[in-house]
């Protein structure tokens, strides 16, 4: 190798030759996990040339293959989309009214092994009758939740002793879409209020379009519930303002912000309607008129059809229980036990929470 004239020969780097049991030797003990780095030192081996020994060897022994594309999955058509897929999808808007129709694709590929297209769900559940609560999920590891709730157990307990007719109303909010950009507009669902007592059972159920207004519920207070049974009564109820409840007649009281779906009766009238409204679509014997999913006066009109044959199917079958209880004497039974229960499981959340 000829040196430049202006070059110090003390920087030229004159390139050597390895023998090959040398670089046989750092592969090895690279292969073995071993510090082939300190190694090449001791055999005075230039780091740079091992390092390319190592670094040559591995991608000789991982060449990079491009991955095989994959077949395209045979998607679930409208067919295919069967009632148990129907009732996973219904739950899961359920719990979550703002989930997505993609995290819906996905938890069905997750947990149903079914393949989907967003459009797919979308075209067949357009229809559906979806019911969700008015509140939002609560908190169970707040400690002010946790205090309400105990002392709206507490406050009801002390009416009960005094002998007080105990009336809980609750309602849910009907809608017949899932997609959100639907969701985020500003029009009309069905919004439910029943009423129900601790001694007579089911008192009143009515819908209507557009939300219950506090004045509306106090003029629908009035209006259904019987003014002798009101004067020895306690009205329970979330929709109530827990600040100015006790100066109105009859008596109110907030409902407790946690294990609502335990403590209040309405809720379990208003599950069996939802489940009816579910089984009448499901059944495929009743169709969604034409353009009925997007022109709002036509989706009122038949959700409104199907709530009130859902709430009379409900009443029917009610009244010819065999065992003589009904529906919402069960609930009331149920909500009065779980008063403990619900007490335990708040004791059990505040020891999480510390």
């Amino acid at each position: 190798m000829e040196m430049k004239k202006d070059e110090d020969p003390s920087r030229v780097q004159v390139s050597k030759r390895y023998p090959p049991q040398v670089k046989e030797e750092i592969l090895a003990w690279a292969r073995e996990g071993k510090n082939w780095s300190q190694r090449a030192k001791e055999l005075g081996i230039r780091h740079q040339s091992a390092y390319y020994w190592v670094a040559s060897a591995h991608k000789k022994q991982f060449p990079h293959i491009k991955p095989l594309r994959k077949k395209t999955e045979k998607r679930a058509t409208p067919i295919q989309v069967n009632s148990k897929i129907v009732k996973f999808v219904c739950g899961l808007y359920e719990r979550n009214p703002k989930i997505t129709l993609v995290k819906i694709c996905k938890r069905m590929q997750e947990e149903l092994g079914v393949t989907a297209a967003v459009s797919t769900i979308h075209k067949y559940l357009r229809g559906m009758v979806f019911a969700r609560s008015k509140n939002p999920c609560p908190n169970y590891k707040s400690p002010e939740n946790m205090e309400e709730t105990r002392k709206y157990i507490s406050a009801l307990l002390n009416y009960i002793k005094e002998g007080k007719e105990i009336i809980w109303l609750g309602g849910l909010v009907y809608n017949l879409h899932t997609r959100k950009s639907v969701s985020r507009l500003e029009e009309l669902h069905i919004h439910s209020l029943a009423a129900i007592s601790s001694s007579l059972g089911f008192l009143h159920a009515s819908f209507k379009r557009g939300l219950y207004t506090s004045d509306d519920v106090e003029a629908w207070i009035h209006e259904h519930l019987q003014s002798e049974l009101l004067s020895n009564a306690v009205l329970v109820s979330d929709a109530f303002d827990k600040y100015s409840s006790s100066s109105k007649h009859p008596d109110r009281l907030r409902l407790a912000p946690l294990f609502t779906e335990r403590l209040n009766p309405c809720e379990t009238y208003w599950g069996k309607v939802t489940e009816e409204l579910k089984s009448r679509i499901l059944s495929g014997d009743i169709q969604i008129p034409f353009g009925g999913s997007t022109d709002e006066n036509a989706r009122l009109a038949y959700l409104e059809s199907l709530i009130s044959e859902s709430m009379t199917t409900v009443m029917i079958s009610n009244s010819i229980r065999r065992d003589g209880e009904g529906i919402c004497e069960r609930a009331v039974r149920d909500s009065l036990t779980n008063l403990a229960e619900v007490l335990q499981l708040l004791s059990g959340l505040k020891l999480e929470a510390s």
